[in-house]
């Protein structure tokens, strides 16, 4: 925690107080104001900061908070949250992304730490840098879909963070229990500015706006279980994060079989000879067509991206080749076709993947065929250094 100034809350006891941060006069005489709200517990331990409505259009994750920290218990809670439930009133007012001003940049999300003598947007930013986060321990920067009609479940975390940060980032973003964890530039961001200072911060993006009542419910109870989630893993509730439950049998199925193999194979001297792949017939995406329901809300086929990895005989241990999207929808770095692969391991085997063919309807095939667009030859990234 950061001790540059004392924080508005300093003397607070336990319960909740709520003030407003002033900005600035405006010049209808006004004064524009920040809301806080804190949250303090009968027992010590971190400082939890939340901020939401950065984008005045993406106001679930509002009201997803306000029922969460409503039903809060302030004697079982230790340390304290601070939130932001409005970070930008102006664009909250017009229902609009971006602060309504006519100069500068107006992108809240991009501004920080923010400039008490800048435009509107980079004064509201360093008033809550002043007030909130030169004092918490940890930060989450709540976004959801806002009026382009975006869904989202995820949690992002920064790219350019340092190792050991990374590490706690992700363990945080995990702790929500989103069905997606992404690694994201987000300079100017609350949490980017946090993180360049060594405090843990990550952005989660849920849900959206223009839904029923069923899927708002649905989306606003992942939110709620989600802070569940990273209090417990900040300590600051009991329990242990809860990931979703599919993900949790998926894994008790197959992550320990795979280990089991790879580390059998290593240890007898059989991996250097053997090739592991792991992957499946196609992707899954983030999201799901029709109803959403508590154990449904991803998995639909995807044919434009997904994961596989491989193990032993020449691969190179820890690359990792390929990126898609923030929605895992498009591959936008160092695409790889089937047909690629199938040359790279073929390579691999001594087989020259252009001369190998196979018998089909009274024809010869190749694994990769030369009329497809794709490289049709072995992707060395991938080969031990020799």
């Amino acid at each position: 925690m950061n001790t540059e100034s004392i924080p508005l809350w300093k003397d607070q006891p336990e319960g909740r107080w709520f003030t407003r941060m002033p900005v600035t006069t405006m010049l209808n005489g006004a004064m524009l104001a920040v809301p806080l709200q804190v949250i303090t517990g009968r027992h010590p331990g971190p400082v939890f900061g939340i901020i939401t409505n950065t984008h005045g259009d993406e106001f679930l994750a509002t009201m997803a908070i306000r029922e969460f920290v409503h039903a809060l218990d302030t004697a079982t809670l230790k340390g304290r949250i601070v939130l932001v439930p409005v970070a930008n009133p102006m664009a909250t007012a017009g229902f609009g992304r971006l602060t309504p001003e006519q100069h500068g940049r107006t992108d809240l999300h991009e501004v920080y730490p923010g400039n008490a003598r800048g435009n509107t947007t980079q004064m509201i930013a360093a008033t809550i840098t002043a007030n909130v986060l030169h004092h918490v321990d940890a930060l989450i920067d709540f976004h959801s879909g806002g009026s382009g009609g975006r869904l989202q479940a995820r949690v992002d975390h920064n790219s350019k963070a340092s190792a050991e940060l990374k590490e706690k980032n992700i363990a945080l973003a995990r702790a929500f229990g989103a069905p997606f964890v992404h690694e994201n530039e987000f300079a100017g961001s609350a949490s980017h500015y946090l993180n360049s200072r060594g405090v843990v911060a990550v952005n989660p993006e849920v849900g959206g706006c223009y839904l029923g009542p069923s899927t708002s419910r649905f989306y606003t109870e992942m939110m709620i279980k989600g802070l569940a989630g990273m209090l417990q893993q900040l300590g600051m509730i009991e329990g242990k994060p809860a990931l979703p439950k599919q993900i949790q049998w998926q894994c008790e199925d197959t992550d320990q079989a795979t280990a089991a193999l790879i580390s059998d194979l290593k240890q007898r001297g059989l991996l250097d000879d053997t090739i592991v792949i792991w992957g499946g017939e196609f992707g899954r995406t983030v999201y799901s067509q029709g109803e959403l329901t508590e154990t449904n809300y991803g998995r639909d086929h995807h044919p434009r991206c997904f994961t596989m990895f491989a193990a032993g005989g020449g691969f190179k241990a820890g690359y990792t080749h390929g990126e898609t999207d923030d929605f895992s929808y498009n591959i936008t770095r160092d695409p790889m076709e089937v047909h690629d692969l199938n040359a790279t391991m073929l390579h691999l085997l001594g087989v020259d993947h252009t001369r190998l063919t196979f018998k089909f309807q009274g024809r010869h095939y190749r694994l990769t065929p030369h009329y497809l667009k794709s490289r049709r030859k072995p992707v060395k990234d991938f080969f031990l250094d020799t």
